[in-house]
């Protein structure tokens, strides 16, 4: 995995948070989003950190 800094991190969070909250009718629905993400697990593309805070 490439190293990414804090920065880049923020700035995809937020990129993503506005996806969420916008209203459009090309949203996917959460099973789509899991099993994408549960796709980019798997092929080495995403490494997901689960974390209690």
């Amino acid at each position: 995995m490439a190293d990414v800094s804090w920065d880049e991190i923020r700035s995809l969070r937020a990129d993503f948070l506005n996806l969420q909250l916008s209203e459009t009718t090309n949203k996917l629905s959460e099973r789509n989003c899991v099993e994408l993400i549960g796709l980019l697990v798997k092929e080495g593309l995403l490494n997901v950190i689960y974390t209690t805070d």
